[in-house]
């Protein structure tokens, strides 16, 4: 019997109890999201090359800031801010720790849809202290370009 049921179970738990009207009082949903949002962050890490799973876990990231919206659950932002975090930072470590290098077109798109995280983030945050940082990206990644193509 095939067992491709079992990636699903944490996400269907946590339909469950979306209606559930103690949910803001209970920690089970937040907590089953977030280890959800962890094992696909794990997930990414193994299956996609180092670019992509950054990528891939900042916009984790930008999906549990914006269920924490939905939900209005503000105890999924910190862990959103988290994600994102860590997908900025994956690239820029392995290239440092592992030696890892792609060529400039994969840099640029990797970089660009970094910065369009970025700018989401910047957009649908609640916090403004991390609205103001987050414009930083964008803006170095559209100094990058400038610079490359003597702009």
């Amino acid at each position: 019997m095939s067992m491709t049921w079992r990636p699903y179970a944490f996400a269907v738990c946590a339909a469950l109890g979306w209606k559930h009207t103690e949910r803001r009082n209970d920690a089970r949903f937040v907590l089953l999201t977030i280890v959800t949002a962890t094992l696909l962050a794990g997930a990414a890490l193994l299956l996609l090359q180092i670019w992509a799973a950054g990528i891939a876990i900042a916009l984790i990231g930008f999906v549990l800031l914006h269920l924490g919206q939905l939900a209005d659950d503000d105890r999924f932002e910190a862990f959103a801010w988290t994600f994102a975090t860590v997908g900025l930072f994956a690239y820029p470590y392995s290239m440092i720790a592992d030696g890892a290098d792609f060529s400039d077109t994969i840099d640029a798109a990797g970089w660009t849809a970094q910065a369009g995280i970025a700018a989401m983030f910047a957009w649908r945050a609640r916090i403004d202290a991390a609205r103001a940082v987050v414009v930083v990206p964008p803006v170095a990644v559209a100094a990058r370009f400038a610079a490359a193509f003597g702009v």
